[in-house]
């Protein structure tokens, strides 16, 4: 393993069997990286992949670490990705660093860590936008486009999603809460849990944006993809809302027992990769705002 000397961010990416995406998710990370004034790691978690996704990370060089593992679990890929950049860094700067992640099968803006690394937070959460909808219905991709936009408090800057392609947070919050969680699916919003407890400024930006895929073939068992395809079968469909990002882990769930183990009292959260749900009553799921922490809009 090669050291690096203090980057000022690292950027990860979980990889599984990513091979007609991973190249043009590298690329567009990249893109970012060079925008910031400072030294950026790029870390690509080869997780589990049996197509030519290494020989695609190979071809970047040094520019991109590349991490195996076989664990065919998106949190686990994500943890080991920034334990991987911590241990190529100083103890005593890794604390200043700003960790990202987005998915393989996702593109960045030129603009994503520079933008995440001005907001003045502990933790940055943008949105997605679908670039392609050719395998879902006209019908379903409207209605779903319309729930995403919609916004039940006005006066809120917040938006109230959670992506696990489109987040960023300092490094020393990041180890100080714990990490991702080995969880298939639910990661990202258990990880916004364990900042929102500890009382870190969480920021909802909305001009933060990340082109992801509508593909039916979704690596998380819980992602978008099954949602979609739920939502495309199941009859009547009372709140596509509901079916497409509301799919409620209450009663038990992996971000609910990784919440538990971490401490933490909170309720399970509704998640579906995309959205957070209620956590303290009153708010159907998926409909606001995430509300514990301190919010910056």
């Amino acid at each position: 393993m090669n050291r690096v000397n203090s980057p000022d961010a690292v950027a990860v990416i979980p990889a599984h069997n990513e091979a007609a995406r991973l190249r043009r998710c590298v690329r567009s990370v990249l893109a970012a990286a060079a925008e910031v004034p400072g030294q950026v790691v790029t870390v690509v978690v080869l997780d589990a992949c049996t197509d030519g996704s290494a020989q695609i990370v190979r071809r970047f060089g040094s520019t991109v670490h590349a991490l195996s593992i076989d664990a065919r679990n998106v949190g686990a890929a994500r943890a080991a990705g920034f334990a991987y950049a911590r241990d190529m860094l100083a103890a005593n700067v890794a604390g200043r660093c700003w960790y990202a992640t987005t998915d393989a099968d996702s593109c960045v803006d030129s603009d994503w860590l520079v933008r995440q690394m001005a907001a003045g937070a502990d933790m940055v959460l943008g949105v997605v936008r679908i670039g392609n909808w050719r395998h879902i219905p006209t019908s379903v991709a409207r209605r779903y486009m319309r729930r995403y936009r919609f916004r039940p408090d006005e006066d809120s800057p917040a938006h109230g999603h959670i992506h696990g392609a489109n987040m960023g947070f300092s490094a020393e919050a990041y180890w100080e809460v714990g990490g991702f969680a080995a969880l298939s699916s639910g990661e990202d919003v258990d990880l916004v849990d364990g900042f929102t407890r500890r009382g870190y400024r969480v920021r909802y930006d909305s001009a933060l944006s990340v082109v992801t895929s509508a593909r039916p073939d979704g690596r998380a068992p819980n992602g978008f993809a099954a949602h979609c395809d739920r939502c495309c079968t199941a009859a009547p469909l009372r709140n596509l809302h509901d079916r497409l990002v509301g799919a409620s882990v209450a009663g038990g769930g992996e971000a609910g027992s990784a919440a538990a183990r971490r401490g933490g009292n909170a309720a399970p959260l509704a998640h579906t990769g995309l959205h957070v749900g209620n956590r303290s009553g009153g708010r159907p799921a998926g409909r606001g705002p995430h509300r514990r922490g301190r919010h910056l809009g």
